[in-house]
C-alpha cells in the first residue's frame, strides 16, 4: 500500500473521502478519515493534502452535540452537505468584528476595505499553498430588504475578490456552485463567475421569489444566469428549488445545455406562467428528472416532455398535489419500464 501508484492512491483517498458522485464534494466524516494518511510517509501526504486543501476552510467537529453556528454574517462556504450540517464557513471577520465591540463598543464594525483585505488574504494564503476550490456556497440568511448592509459589505468584499488576477486561478476550478435569496450584488457576482468559471458540472439554485415575474430585477438575473450557463461546457446537473417568481428564466437558459444536462430537480417551484419544457425534452442524455412538491403545472407545459423518449432515463420522481396527472402517468410508466428491466436482469 506504502508504494501505490499515485493516481491509485488518489482514487482510493478520494473513496475515503466518501466523494458525492453527482457533486463531486466530500463528506465531512470522510475528510476527517483523511488526515491520518498525511503521516503514514511522503507519498501519502502529497497525495492526500490536494484533496484536503480542495476545502481549505473546512473545520472538524469532534463532538455531535457541538452545534455549528448558523449565522446571517456566513457569505462562503465550501460544502454541499446538506445531511450532516457540518458546514465549511468563513468566519474570521464576524469574529474579529466581535471582538472590536467588546473592546470598543457596540457601534464598531469593519470598514468595506478591512473585510477585502482579510478575504483577499485568506484566500491568498490558500492559493499560494495550492487550494484550488472544488465548490462555492453563496448564502444568504438574512431577509432581503433588510437594513443592515452587513450582508453587502461582505459580499462586496467576495466581489472584489473574484476579480483579483491573482486570485483568478483559484475560483476557476469550482465545480459545484449553490447560491440562495437575490441581494443587491448577486446579479454581479453571477456575471463574474461566468468570466471565470467555465468548469461548473453542477448547480443549485433556492430561495428566489418575487411577487411579480416581469420585474426589473428578475430580468436581470435571467440574464446573468443565462451567461453563467452560456460559459459551461460540461453542465451535468441543475437542482432549483424554493423558487416563485423567477422560475421562467432557467429552463430558456439551461437550452444552451441540453447536450451535457443529465440530472435535473425541482422542488417546491411555482411553474405559473412558464414556457412548455422543451429545454427538458432536448436534453437527450437525461437520467433522472424529479419533480416535487411543484405547483401550477399544466398538460401544454408537459406535453414535450411526454412526448420524448429519454433511452437512458433511470428516474422519473414526483411528489405533491400540484404536478398534473399526465405527468404522474407518464412517470409511473418510465418507472415501471425500469422495474421490469431490472427484474428481467
Amino acid at each position: 500500500m506504502q508504494f501505490l501508484n499515485a493516481d491509485v492512491l488518489r482514487e482510493i483517498f478520494l473513496k475515503l473521502a466518501d466523494t458525492n458522485d453527482l457533486t463531486g464534494e466530500y463528506s465531512s466524516i470522510g475528510l476527517r478519515d483523511l488526515y491520518p494518511c498525511i503521516f503514514v510517509c511522503r507519498q501519502w501526504c502529497s497525495v492526500a493534502m490536494p484533496i484536503l486543501w480542495g476545502r481549505p476552510f473546512h473545520f472538524l467537529r469532534f463532538s455531535e452535540d457541538e452545534p455549528i453556528p448558523r449565522t446571517s454574517d456566513k457569505i462562503l462556504e465550501i460544502s454541499l452537505s446538506y445531511i450532516n450540517l457540518c458546514l465549511a464557513v468563513i468566519e474570521w471577520c464576524n469574529d474579529l468584528e466581535n471582538i472590536m465591540r467588546q473592546k470598543y463598543g457596540e457601534e464598531s464594525e469593519l470598514t468595506e476595505e478591512a473585510e477585502y483585505l482579510i478575504l483577499h488574504t485568506i484566500l491568498k494564503l490558500c492559493f499560494n499553498k495550492g487550494a484550488r476550490l472544488s465548490s462555492l456556497n453563496i448564502l444568504i440568511y438574512d431577509f432581503i430588504f433588510s437594513d443592515n448592509d452587513k450582508d453587502d459589505k461582505k459580499t462586496l468584499a467576495l466581489t472584489k475578490c473574484f476579480v483579483d488576477k491573482e486570485l483568478e486561478e483559484f475560483f476557476a476550478s469550482i465545480h459545484s456552485l449553490e447560491f440562495n435569496v437575490m441581494f443587491k450584488v448577486t446579479n454581479d457576482l453571477i456575471s463574474m463567475l461566468s468570466r471565470i468559471c467555465h468548469k461548473l458540472n453542477h448547480v443549485y439554485v433556492h430561495t428566489l421569489w418575487s411577487r411579480r415575474p416581469d420585474t426589473q430585477i428578475v430580468t436581470e438575473f435571467g440574464e446573468s444566469f443565462t451567461a453563467l450557463v452560456s460559459a459551461q461546457k460540461n453542465l451535468s446537473s441543475f437542482h432549483l428549488s424554493k423558487c416563485k417568481g423567477y422560475t421562467h428564466v432557467f429552463l430558456p437558459a439551461l437550452s444552451k445545455c441540453t447536450k451535457t444536462l443529465r440530472h435535473m430537480k425541482f422542488e417546491e417551484v411555482d411553474f405559473k406562467d412558464c414556457k412548455p419544457w422543451f429545454t427538458i425534452a432536448e436534453c437527450n442524455n437525461l437520467v433522472s428528472l424529479q419533480v416535487i412538491q411543484c405547483s401550477n403545472t399544466n398538460f401544454e407545459m408537459i406535453e414535450p416532455v411526454i412526448n420524448t423518449t429519454f433511452m437512458n432515463i433511470s428516474e422519473a420522481l414526483y411528489y405533491g398535489d400540484g404536478i398534473c396527472n399526465e405527468f404522474m402517468e407518464w412517470a409511473d410508466g418510465i418507472n415501471n419500464k425500469i422495474r421490469d428491466r431490472i427484474c428481467e436482469m
